[in-house]
């Protein structure tokens, strides 16, 4: 079932992002720190409580527990995120699949499980790219073209 987050399903999906970023993105960034110190559950829920474009956008996918979330504002995907063990039972899909009007986002050119998953699902590059901001490192810019 897809339904809107709920601020009980904050810590929830604060564990589903703070172990996807660790585990995709501290072999890009190498900071130690900021992966498991200053990005953890506690400090991630907050920012979702504080944060009211995220707590009216995003929408969890609950089969017995949360396995996943989408946040969509103004027909960009700003957040995906499937708990990895759920990962490879076509829930990022059925996010995806629940909101056509989603139809493009930014991910980090050198997370490429991410750009193939969204390949899989109906978005290409359109050869727009951007700095992510505090770093050296790319982002590109995927529409739907389906």
């Amino acid at each position: 079932m897809i339904r809107p987050v709920r601020k009980e399903d904050l810590v929830r999906l604060a564990e589903i992002i703070v172990f996807n970023n660790r585990k995709n993105y501290y072999p890009i960034f190498q900071d130690i720190v900021y992966s498991f110190k200053e990005y953890n559950v506690v400090s991630v829920m907050n920012m979702f409580e504080n944060d009211p474009v995220f707590m009216i956008s995003t929408y969890v996918f609950e089969d017995e527990v949360i396995k996943g979330f989408i946040t969509v504002y103004e027909g960009e995907i700003l957040k995906l995120y499937v708990d990895s063990f759920f990962q490879n039972q076509k829930i990022g899909q059925k996010l995806i699949d629940a909101f056509p009007d989603a139809i493009h986002l930014w991910a980090l050119q050198k997370n490429t499980g991410a750009i193939a998953f969204y390949r899989r699902n109906g978005f290409t590059w359109d050869k727009t790219t951007k700095k992510e901001e505090g770093t050296d490192e790319n982002l590109i810019h995927l529409i739907r073209i389906d």
